[in-house]
């Protein structure tokens, strides 16, 4: 069996997948340890070209193309059912590791037998120009962050078996949404059926709750070893702010009832399913729904043929009362950019400017020091 097996999507994006192979080749384990998934989403550029040429130079890659494009969660579905590794984890080709992380993951996971091994430390760049090679940057042209809130703790340490407990972090925020920075043993994702659900949006929160819940080992350390790719002119999640409502949309109103079934038997509190279900629809409606919409004119919105058929598919003859309520309620609220903040590396590049690129940002402190941490 290998001991890992990395997931890797993407779709046009064979422009960074050499530097993605070669950093996974120093993570300190011997090509027959680790095996390479990458699933090839329908690319329309030459990016299976450079796949195929990437395999038959390593013996550990292995490539799939899909007959379908069906976005990042069916890519790493397809991953998880081509996996034999003793554990997953998932990188996006654009991403990296930092040399010998998933070596010093892996060891922290075995020694433990976690399940999941959860680590939410990102690096996020500073500078202006990206290389092509994430993993040519520099201390100083990164800053720590730690997305998930609580204590930074460098050492892994075992989380509450209660699941009503995790729950409860959960929504403290305590545990963060993202794939990436995680160790997940195959078992707990074949055994327990844990896959991407088809949301077009915050697909991978379900799939992280339903590991968190499922686990019956869990393990957390405030590890930050993955780069994190940023780009000055990504600011904005997406170009196209229909196309983001209405997948937004979408997914709000499709995730009720995969949450129902998520928690269904499985003895948690139901007023802590509620407020799980609850803090999903708001979370995404408020930071993608409610941003894209105040870039738009509401009779605009409401003329457009998309979302006119997907009011009338999830709401039927009440299509239009429905659009008129959510749209009256956005109409109230603040206006928010939120969404054109932290994917900017311009964003991090002030609070490496204030607080010093060695500082790690989040945490029960908000701010901790490289230094202070043991």
């Amino acid at each position: 069996m290998k001991k890992i097996s990395v997931i890797i999507p993407v779709y046009n994006g064979g422009k960074y997948i050499p530097y993605c192979i070669a950093s996974l080749g120093r993570q300190g384990f011997l090509p027959e340890e680790m095996e390479i998934i990458i699933v090839d989403d329908c690319s329309t550029d030459d990016t299976y070209d450079i796949l195929k040429a990437a395999a038959a130079e390593n013996s550990n890659v292995m490539i799939h193309r899909q007959e379908h494009n069906g976005g990042p969660g069916r890519a790493r579905n397809k991953g998880i059912e081509l996996a034999t590794g003793e554990y997953i984890c998932f990188l996006d080709a654009d991403d990296g590791y930092t040399d010998g992380a998933l070596g010093e993951l892996y060891r922290t996971a075995s020694e433990n037998n976690a399940d999941l091994l959860h680590t939410g430390g990102m690096l996020m760049p500073t500078v202006s120009e990206m290389p092509d090679d994430i993993s040519k940057l520099k201390e100083g042209e990164y800053i720590r962050a730690a997305i998930e809130k609580g204590d930074i703790r460098m050492t892994a340490e075992k989380e509450p078996d209660d699941i009503n407990e995790r729950a409860e972090k959960w929504l403290k925020r305590m545990y963060q949404w993202s794939v990436w920075c995680k160790l997940y043993k195959r078992t707990l994702l074949t055994e327990n059926g844990i896959v991407f659900s088809d949301l077009k949006l915050g697909e991978d929160q379900l799939f992280m709750l339903s590991c968190i819940l499922k686990a019956k080992n869990f393990f957390k350390q405030s590890a930050f070893f993955y780069l994190y790719r940023l780009d000055e002119e990504s600011s904005s999640r997406s170009k196209n702010n229909m196309k983001m409502l209405i997948k937004t949309l979408d997914s709000v109103f499709k995730a009720p009832a995969l949450h129902d079934e998520l928690y269904a038997g499985m003895g948690l509190d139901e007023t802590l399913c509620k407020r799980m279900t609850a803090f999903y629809t708001d979370t995404v409606e408020g930071l993608y729904a409610l941003s894209a919409y105040q870039k738009m004119k509401r009779d605009e919105i409401e003329a457009d043929p998309g979302i006119k058929a997907l009011f009338k598919e999830h709401f039927g003859p009440k299509a239009d009362y429905i659009m008129n309520r959510l749209f009256d309620l956005f109409d109230t609220k603040p206006l928010t950019d939120i969404t054109d903040n932290s994917s900017s590396p311009s964003y991090w590049r002030l609070l490496a400017e204030k607080y010093g690129p060695g500082a790690i940002i989040g945490g029960s402190q908000r701010l901790t020091y490289v230094k202070d941490i043991k």
